[in-house]
């Protein structure tokens, strides 16, 4: 397997090869984890709002939502009528998509 199913990592670099391999076993039940918890989230979820509900620090969460919709798992929560993707606030005042799940996780 290789990313998205596993961890990514930067070439060359010693300590983020590290820490692909020391969250290998855990990335794909916390995938789940984000997947099922934005799929039973009617409005969507930022990415920021699941390193605070989930208690996540950012690069757990932002590594799992990326693995997410590369995966095809996640896409932007889109405006019915104009088809623009919705975007929050977050906790740092930035705009960020609204994730929604669109298919079941492995």
């Amino acid at each position: 397997m290789s990313y998205p199913d596993e961890p990514g990592f930067v070439a060359g670099n010693q300590s983020s090869e590290e820490a692909a391999v020391s969250v290998k076993e855990s990335a794909a039940s916390i995938r789940h984890r984000i997947w099922r918890y934005v799929a039973d989230s009617p409005g969507g979820k930022t990415c920021d709002e699941l390193e605070a509900e989930l208690y996540l620090s950012h690069q757990t969460a932002s590594a799992r939502c990326t693995e997410l919709k590369s995966l095809g798992r996640f896409a932007p929560l889109k405006d019915e009528i104009t088809g623009e993707k919705i975007r929050r606030k977050t906790r740092s005042g930035r705009n960020a998509d609204v994730h929604i799940s669109v298919a079941t996780p492995s």
